[in-house]
């Protein structure tokens, strides 16, 4: 039988965690680290985190992303989506960190809503249409220690707090979709990521497990023991290059083969 890990944060714990985020994403204020007294040490805690930020936020819901641990007796981490631009937008320079990730999404053509009978893949195929996509990153942490993070000498693991932060989620950009996506094999799908005309990121098959739907089928039933999703809300299963930076000024493009292509910039 499954039995969770029981998280070691308690709920005036994760509320004062909550607080400090809420306060970073409203007001723009930095953060080095979470206190070690509400700091999340699993994705319990941290999904505990994720949800008492969205039950304060009250944001309306564009999409879910999900992490896959991809490890026995853990669930996936679900976030969720807050902004959803279409390809050509131009994006906002403000913040400090530029940070893109391309992946393949799927948008919810009808109600999909909570039922104990888990949806089939015949279901999850006639219910889903996909789409190019780049997810621009944030973050609340942008002063030390963890602004610098990705450079080392952290000294302890930090994933759990970037996990609570709604996984580093800003936005989507979002192209047009592909109503032939299930022609396509996803195992072998062309990615390549442009920063003007310079090649930044590119993949074949580049999703962790080849297949970008069937992990979205996979999320798409977990989610619906959370309520479920509504039409034309997106699911976001992961990326197919990672993460790269990218500079202000700069016209970003994607190409995803038979898939179609995406555009947008960051203002100067």
């Amino acid at each position: 039988m499954f039995s969770p890990q029981v998280p070691h944060l308690s709920a005036s714990q994760v509320d004062n965690a909550a607080d400090l985020l809420i306060d970073a994403r409203l007001h723009r204020k930095a953060l080095g680290e979470l206190p070690s007294e509400c700091r999340p040490a699993n994705l319990i805690d941290a999904q505990n985190i994720v949800d008492e930020v969205h039950r304060r936020l009250s944001h309306p819901v564009k999409g879910w992303k999900l992490y896959f641990p991809y490890k026995p007796m853990q669930r996936p981490l679900v976030s969720p989506i807050y902004d959803i631009v279409e390809s050509d937008a131009v994006l906002d320079s403000g913040t400090p960190l530029r940070r893109i990730e391309p992946e393949i999404v799927f948008r919810a053509l009808v109600d999909l809503p909570y039922r104990a009978k888990p949806y089939s893949y015949d279901e999850a195929r006639a219910a889903l249409v996909a789409a190019p996509s780049f997810e621009v990153l944030r973050s609340s942490y942008l002063a030390e220690p963890l602004a610098s993070r990705h450079k080392g000498g952290i000294g302890r693991d930090y994933k759990m707090e970037i996990f609570a932060d709604h996984n580093s989620n800003d936005c989507y950009v979002v192209g047009e979709a592909c109503e032939g996506w299930k022609d396509i094999d996803f195992s072998a799908l062309p990615v390549s990521m442009f920063e003007d005309d310079r090649v930044v990121g590119a993949s074949v098959g580049g999703h962790p497990i080849l297949d970008s739907f069937l992990a979205t089928f996979a999320g798409m039933n977990f989610l619906r023991l959370r309520g479920g999703l509504t039409a034309g809300q997106y699911l976001a299963t992961s990326s197919e290059t990672s993460f790269f930076d990218v500079a202000a000024g700069t016209v970003i493009t994607g190409k995803f083969g038979p898939l179609g292509s995406i555009r947008a910039s960051f203002g100067a």
